[in-house]
């Protein structure tokens, strides 16, 4: 899976619609019955599905002059 460009917060925000999968597929109906331990563990599948919704939100062209001042002026 191929992250990047997505900053801590894309990553974060990756994970809660990636975990929200599983519970999207037990419909408005079960929702309110269903126990937590109960729910099918997250797929990979999950993560892929999400990365269609959740985007990265630094263009390539920020991202490389992020790295350039890190290069310059980040500790080491």
């Amino acid at each position: 899976m191929e992250t990047e460009g997505y900053s801590g917060s894309d990553l974060r925000a990756l994970c809660e619609e990636a975990a929200m999968m599983p519970i999207r597929e037990l419909g408005p109906q079960n929702i309110l019955t269903i126990k937590a331990n109960q729910l099918r563990p997250l797929k990979y599948e999950d993560f892929k599905n999400a990365m269609t919704v959740i985007r990265p939100s630094l263009q390539k062209s920020k991202w490389d002059e992020l790295e350039r001042w890190n290069e310059e002026f980040g500790s080491s």
